[in-house]
């Protein structure tokens, strides 16, 4: 016997994964993931593996840090380390291949430096301290 629980169960389970594939972010968009490796609190990636990041506005994806989810950007000689996290509501954006980040669960926009272009988000996307040498880049968590 079927009860509304289960259906109201269902349901839910079927929303939640159909999240975790549409709202998956860091890959949706193109954006090849990166390797990296946890280098006591910090996230530290070599450029030998990460080829994407030895070109200008070179773009990867990077999950391997607990409880965080990047996106790290290219721009000159400097390396931009941002929160692949919409602040309005936790859902994971995309890079739209150009110059901005998008969330598609409300329609937020995010400039290439990770500020607000449209909302519903107020609040730029979080930002992490990056240093360079050499190969090695270091991401402050």
């Amino acid at each position: 016997m079927t009860t509304r629980r289960v259906v109201l169960q269902t349901i839910g389970m079927t929303g939640a994964a159909g999240c975790l594939g549409g709202c998956g972010g860091g890959g949706g968009s193109g954006v090849p993931r990166g390797t990296a490796t946890m280098c006591g609190a910090n996230l530290c990636l070599d450029l030998a593996e990460n080829t994407e990041l030895q070109l200008d506005n070179g773009i990867l994806f990077f999950d391997q840090a607990p409880g965080k989810k990047l996106f790290v950007r290219r721009s000159g000689d400097t390396f931009v380390a941002l929160s692949a996290v919409c602040t309005h509501a936790n859902c994971l954006i995309d890079w739209n291949g150009e110059d901005q980040f998008d969330c598609d669960c409300h329609g937020s926009v995010f400039n290439n430096m990770g500020g607000v272009v449209r909302g519903p988000a107020a609040v730029a996307l979080r930002s992490f301290a990056t240093s360079v040498a050499g190969d090695m880049v270091t991401i402050t968590l």
